[in-house]
């Protein structure tokens, strides 16, 4: 008996859900919708990916710059005659690692999600500006990480 409660109960839901499927404003949540219908799905979705793409590094990222920055601290302890010349081609990767650290939290905060949700007008080119934006942290992001990555192969 429960278990044929609970499948009618499960059949319920789905329906309600999927008669709400044609409905644009029932798939959509925070700006996110399930299928890219307009210009503005599509470029909120490529934002977001880029996004997405940035903060996946994010950890590896500070666990870079942390390994950097021991490797530093290291070679500044190091006994006088030891090779130091190192020292600020790894300085400026930290600061690299940092800087693009610092950007993505700051695009971050700045950025809007419903930023001018109600006036397509407005909507699809401050999309358009913030897309541009967070590609370029994105890739300031990659690039910073190339560089630690080439250093910390280095012995």
């Amino acid at each position: 008996m429960t278990r044929l409660f609970c499948a009618a109960l499960l059949f319920f839901l789905f329906s309600a859900c999927a008669s709400d499927a044609g409905n644009d404003e029932g798939n959509r949540k925070n700006g996110y919708t399930p299928e890219l219908n307009n210009k503005e799905d599509s470029l909120f979705h490529e934002v977001m990916e880029g996004h997405d793409e940035a903060m996946a590094k994010m950890g590896k990222l500070a666990g870079d710059r942390k390994k950097i920055d021991q490797r530093i601290d290291s070679l500044a302890k190091a006994p006088q005659g030891a090779n130091k010349k190192s020292i600020p081609e790894l300085t400026s990767i930290s600061s690299a690692l940092r800087e693009a650290e610092n950007r993505m939290n700051d695009w971050m905060e700045k950025f809007n999600i419903d930023s001018a949700a109600d006036n397509e007008e407005v909507r699809l080119p401050y999309l358009e500006s913030e897309k541009s934006k967070v590609y370029q942290v994105r890739d300031d992001i990659f690039a910073a990480l190339q560089k630690a990555d080439s250093a910390l192969e280095k012995p």
